[in-house]
């Protein structure tokens, strides 16, 4: 007796019937557990990812638009970078509106004063006693210090008592 190889080829080419019908149960039950695999695979990474998306998302908040950066979160398709967008958005939109109400809002400026009028120094002095005078002139005066210098301030203060009493050789007689 001689021994034949039996192979799938051989198998298939005897009986035609049975390797359709064994091939096709395989093929069935593959799909079958390719798609079961397939849709939990695919359910576990869409999950991932939207996870990914919401954290992302809300990672950008800014306070005053936690409302904004909660719908973006939860609408399913806005992205990180699409919210970020979003949110300066409605902060420059935010900022401006601020801005109009202070510029609305504030007191109109007021007119420019009229700058005092300064009064004649030495008008204030006449109203003081005569020593009193002498002396703050003494003090503004470094001319008068240098002219006076070998007397000091006692002999200017003697000079001022005395300026109508006296004729310096300069005046004409009177």
């Amino acid at each position: 007796m001689e021994k034949t190889e039996f192979t799938a080829e051989t198998f298939k080419a005897a009986f035609p019937e049975i390797h359709e019908e064994i091939r096709r149960a395989g093929f069935d039950a593959g799909v079958a557990e390719g798609l079961k695999t397939g849709r939990e695979e695919g359910r576990e990474a869409g999950a991932e990812a939207e996870r990914g998306r919401i954290k992302s998302v809300l990672g950008k908040v800014i306070p005053g638009h936690e409302a904004l950066v909660n719908e973006l979160a939860f609408d399913g398709k806005t992205t990180g970078p699409e919210a970020a967008e979003k949110i300066l958005e409605a902060e420059a939109a935010l900022r401006k509106t601020k801005r109009e109400s202070f510029v609305e809002d504030a007191p109109k400026p007021a007119k420019d004063a009229a700058a005092p009028e300064k009064e004649d120094p030495e008008a204030e002095l006449e109203k003081l006693p005569l020593e009193q005078q002498a002396k703050i002139r003494w003090d503004r005066s470094p001319e008068l210090r240098e002219e006076f210098k070998m007397g000091g301030f006692a002999a200017y203060l003697s000079f001022e008592k005395n300026k109508g009493k006296v004729r310096s050789w300069e005046q004409p007689p009177a």
